[in-house]
């Protein structure tokens, strides 16, 4: 029973890959040549930031004998990926799946349940930090000589830190579920916890990096102040270069520390599947007036309250706006540290570049953040998909279907447009702008920002998804929000090359190309509106 739960987790993360979920039949050639071509490029833009990291270490670690702190090092920041990658779908995955009530009225063990559940986690974690993890395994056999020991060990502790990768994405599902369970606003509980452990990411994340330097040019010392007083870091690092007493150890602790999670969640997850003490009870009400809306107000309405009440939905597409507020006061506080860090990266460019007008590149700097600002919001990619199997519901009201797509357009751009500007502005701030660059750059992110919000909303009626079961699957695992993510990417890395190598010479004044930035996202974005107001609308009707 266990394989075939197993097997089916497994089916419904690949199938949507495999089978059109509108027909059922199997994916065409074109769309499978766009998933492969999407995960290479995932592939390629981890990994090279992974041979950036691998080289920059170990040019330093290897030539001195610290093979361990350089695997201590790689193997963190691979872990940190693993976990990034699957945390946002493990509360919705474990413990509040929609096929939960279907599962419990089969004779069915839970443990069961729950071990087909840990395995679809472990597999994701898998996949992210294999990403980073099989470009420093390539690093590390062509620049040190292997010894069976090593190649053995280094493969197997891929087994063994995703084990532990595990059990803290599981730590983390717990907590937010228990605590979930006891609050009605439970999504917001999530919100905030996530939140918590995002920061706290983000901070170890962004230290380690203004550390990398420091830490590179100092290994000698690092290594010796952590040889004795961290001994898990330095079994952990040890255990990736065959040094089996260390493997041993490393293994059995994360063994423990999983046997006592798989303990604790198997004791509680029938009740965390099942219990609901947040919800309210059924009470009496004095009769009043109704407050009626518009059309238009009420779509908006139901649009917000399906974000704000879905965890999963607001975490992962709406994170980029979550996480605005705290980047750009954190901006401010810090804003004398970053200025001195770009005077000392000027002059550094001016030195290597002499006759270059660096600083007036700052200003084009602020637009392309302004960009990666509007990527990290992608709530109209999945927002069709989300209707499910009560899209009927919808489609059955005598409202004009262009009404029901402009609302979800809306709320993307409700979201997404003050996140652009408080960016902005924080940006603008901190750099010391001129207004009218501050505001063009504003102006580029709020086009790139209706240009994103019509885009997902066309790829989702290109692509549907109205038979999950799990909400994690149009969110996450979905080919529009897919395309839009990395296509984002794409885009302001394209546009950064095509000044770069073709119109830096032509356009000198670097704002003036933003201003033909700013025309293209218009532009594009109205003949995508055009096509959402005429091909849109008769595959909204064809659902």
């Amino acid at each position: 029973m266990t394989r075939i739960l197993i097997k089916k987790q497994l089916r419904e993360v690949a199938y949507f890959y495999i089978r059109d979920r509108k027909t059922g039949k199997r994916q065409s050639k074109g769309k499978t040549t766009g998933f492969i071509f999407l995960w290479l490029l995932v592939f390629g833009s981890l990994g090279a930031a992974a041979f950036g990291l691998c080289d920059l270490f170990g040019s330093v670690f290897f030539d001195i004998g610290l093979d361990w702190f350089f695997f201590a090092l790689m193997g963190l920041v691979a872990i940190c990926v693993g976990i990034f990658g699957s945390v946002f779908s493990t509360y919705a995955t474990l413990y509040k799946a929609k096929d939960n009530e279907a599962l419990l009225s089969l004779p069915i063990d839970t443990k069961k349940i729950l071990i087909a559940r840990l395995t679809t986690t472990y597999l994701l974690g898998c996949i992210f930090s294999a990403l980073f993890y099989i470009p420093t395994l390539i690093y590390y056999y062509t620049h040190v000589t292997q010894t069976v020991a090593s190649v053995v060990c280094s493969l197997l502790q891929f087994v063994v830190f995703n084990i532990a990768s595990m059990a803290l994405v599981c730590i983390i599902g717990y907590f937010v579920a228990l605590l979930s369970s006891r609050f009605a606003g439970k999504s917001y509980i999530t919100v905030i916890v996530t939140m918590g452990f995002l920061v706290l990411y983000y901070w170890g994340y962004f230290k380690l990096m203004g550390s990398i330097e420091t830490i590179a040019g100092n290994g000698v010392i690092f290594a010796q102040k952590l040889e004795g007083k961290a001994f898990l870091f330095r079994k952990f690092g040890e255990s990736f270069i065959g040094d089996i007493p260390a493997f041993l150890i490393w293994t059995l602790i994360v063994l423990a520390v999983f046997a006592v999670v798989f303990f604790v969640l198997s004791s509680n997850y029938l009740k965390l599947m099942t219990t609901n003490r947040g919800s309210k009870k059924a009470e009496y009400v004095a009769e009043k007036s109704i407050k009626s809306r518009s059309i238009n107000k009420a779509l908006l309405m139901k649009e917000w309250k399906r974000f704000t009440k879905s965890a999963v939905y607001l975490m992962n597409s709406g994170i980029g706006a979550m996480l605005v507020p705290v980047l750009a006061i954190a901006m401010i506080i810090k804003a004398d540290a970053i200025r001195e860090m770009m005077d000392k990266y000027v002059t550094l460019m001016t030195a290597m570049f002499p006759g270059l007008d660096v600083k007036g590149y700052i200003p084009l700097l602020c637009v392309a953040m302004m960009l990666f600002v509007g990527s990290m919001i992608a709530i109209t990619a999945p927002a069709v998909s989300l209707e499910g199997q009560s899209i009927w519901i919808l489609k059955s009201l005598p409202i004009d279907p262009i009404k029901i797509l402009d609302q979800k357009r809306r709320l993307h751009l409700f979201v997404g447009i003050p996140a652009v500007v408080i960016m902005g502005l924080a940006f603008g701030y901190v750099l010391k702008m001129e207004i009218g660059d501050i505001a063009l750059s504003i102006l580029v992110g709020i086009a790139y920002t209706l240009l994103n919000a019509n885009a997902g909303l066309a790829l989702n009626l290109l692509m549907p998804n109205l038979t999950w079961k799990d909400e994690t699957v149009p969110v996450k695992q979905s080919t529009p929000v897919l395309i839009v993510i990395f296509g984002s990417f794409a885009i302001i890395v394209g546009l950064g090359a095509l000044y770069i190598k073709v119109l830096k010479d032509v356009l000198t004044n670097p704002m003036d190309y933003a201003i033909y930035v700013f025309v293209f996202f218009v532009v594009c974005a109205g003949f995508i509106q055009k096509w959402l107001n005429t091909k849109g609308v008769e595959l909204w009707n064809d659902l």
